[in-house]
């Protein structure tokens, strides 16, 4: 019975002081709110002045496909390099290249790439121009003009 009497107590003593303290309570002032400025981002600068399609991949004779199919990354790779420059190169079917930098992924561009027989045009947008090379299968190699470039593998054991 003690307890239940404290309890009641208790509970009686803390309601007659939440009354008292109500009526000396204050109006409080509602939460001020500031006006939220929309953000915008700004689109990223196109790669190229060209149009997307204007040096898209031509139609492919036997010799075209066999190169074509060459340049695409296969399982573990990812694209080409050379131990020439610090350059490297990375082809997609659908004609986009991306060209990267010395500095890996912080110097990156998108370009394009088409091939007609043994020419690969690369719209160079890290060079601002269109360059083409000769371009031939040697064994694993990829050469553009005289320039061997070997698949990019990011992790040899």
């Amino acid at each position: 019975m003690d307890k239940k009497i404290c309890t009641i107590l208790s509970l009686l003593i803390l309601f007659a002081s939440c009354r008292q303290s109500g009526s000396e309570q204050t109006a409080i002032d509602p939460p001020v709110v500031q006006e939220q400025k929309p953000v915008t981002i700004a689109p990223l600068p196109e790669a190229s002045e060209k149009p997307a399609d204007s040096i898209a991949p031509a139609a492919d004779t036997a010799g075209d496909k066999r190169i074509r199919d060459f340049l695409m990354s296969t399982a573990g790779t990812f694209g080409w390099e050379t131990k020439a420059d610090e350059i490297s190169f990375d082809f997609f079917p659908d004609g986009r290249l991306h060209i990267q930098g010395p500095d890996g992924e912080a110097t990156m561009w998108a370009g394009r790439w088409k091939l007609s027989g043994d020419k690969l045009t690369l719209d160079r947008t890290d060079l601002g121009r269109t360059v083409t090379h000769t371009v031939r299968i040697d064994g694993k190699k990829l050469m553009l003009d005289s320039k061997a470039y070997t698949r990019y593998v990011p992790y040899r054991d």
